[in-house]
């Protein structure tokens, strides 16, 4: 009899967790396993990905939470006591209904979508709400991925962790901050790197890609990821302003977008790099970019894994990445590839001396 899994995680979306959850699900057995996937935000652009025989479940949260009688109670007392200068009893009416609307969320998939279901194991993917809602649906274990490199909703995971079977790191510098910070949860932590499909990584990579030819006599730099604060594309733009003072000719490809897309846009401007940064934009293949790279460079703040590094070493591309947990990990504390510091003269200064 086949093993029913659950993973629960916000979304689909043009990130590496997500691709690195993507890349798991084709490669686990679908002999020993039924596997079912369970989102609650809007992006699910990677589905086309998944396997046929995985079962996909997306669920947005709705404004429904609002109208039931306790929230509303909470915001009519809520907007009375705002209108009548009330601050005291204003904020507490409002983070009693923050509280209450954050628990219908992650209690509700427990109590309809998955009410007459029960699981061999119910995964949690990513920390925060997948995490609590996870622990609500019948199942034999329960597991909880950790991908980041740092210390991330501390008071929450003291109290869920207890509720885990197992702890999953996806780095050996994971599994010690963890163990470090959690102590008494050390016996249930172990270590699951993140999944790489190589034979479809060079697959990809080996599909048609136009680059200007302008840029043959230019040193080509490529960085791919979610543009979000931890990735560093604003080093990278305040990186590429110090190599054009070094005279270095060269064309960046940033190949992603996100929530700092304004801000990244706005010093690209600032230091005039127009001609110098491009931006291509989500994209469902960024292996052809990293393949004809010269170097390819990871800018982040911190970083647990570093997933798209250790894809770039299965291209065999030169890589700078700056001194975090995953650069450390997938570089083997820098025998493939050059650390730097977390800064933009450090990433320079790296990207020269491959240059």
């Amino acid at each position: 009899m086949k093993k029913k899994v659950l993973f629960i995680t916000p979304s689909l979306c043009q990130g590496g967790i997500e691709h690195s959850l993507v890349t798991m699900l084709n490669l686990l057995d679908k002999e020993k396993y039924q596997l079912t996937v369970f989102t609650y935000r809007e992006d699910i652009t990677l589905l086309p990905l998944l396997p046929k025989e995985v079962e996909f479940i997306n669920i947005t949260q709705s404004p429904h939470y609002f109208r039931k009688p306790k929230a509303i109670a909470l915001n009519a007392v809520k907007i009375l006591s705002g209108k009548l200068k009330l601050k005291r009893i204003n904020q507490k009416a409002t983070l009693k209904l923050k509280e209450y609307i954050h628990n219908q969320k992650v209690k509700n998939p427990a109590k309809t979508v998955f009410k007459n279901r029960s699981f061999d194991i119910v995964i949690s993917y990513a920390i925060g709400n997948s995490t609590e809602m996870a622990i609500y649906i019948k199942a034999d274990e329960h597991i909880v991925f950790y991908h980041a490199s740092i210390d991330m909703h501390h008071e929450l995971l003291k109290e869920l962790f207890p509720k885990y079977d197992r702890i999953v790191a996806v780095s050996n510098g994971v599994k010690d901050m963890l163990s470090d910070n959690y102590p008494h949860f050390k016996d249930k932590i172990f270590v699951l790197e993140n999944y790489v499909d190589s034979q479809q990584i060079i697959a990809k990579a080996n599909e048609t890609l136009q680059i200007d030819a302008s840029n043959d006599d230019k040193l080509i730099l490529c960085t791919c990821g979610r543009f979000s604060e931890e990735k560093g594309f604003d080093m990278a733009v305040e990186c590429a302003n110090l190599l054009k003072q070094n005279k270095l000719d060269f064309k960046w490809y940033f190949v992603g977008d996100g929530s700092e897309r304004e801000k990244i846009d706005s010093l690209i401007e600032k230091y005039s790099l127009a001609d110098d940064i491009v931006i291509t934009g989500y994209t469902d293949n960024p292996f052809p970019y990293i393949k004809a790279c010269d170097i390819y460079v990871q800018p982040s703040y911190h970083e647990s894994y570093g997933l798209t590094i250790k894809e770039t070493l299965i291209l065999n591309k030169p890589i700078v990445s700056t001194n975090t947990v995953g650069g450390r990990t997938v570089l083997n504390n820098g025998e493939r590839g050059v650390l730097t510091a977390i800064d933009p003269a450090g990433i320079s200064e790296g990207i020269i001396s491959l240059a």
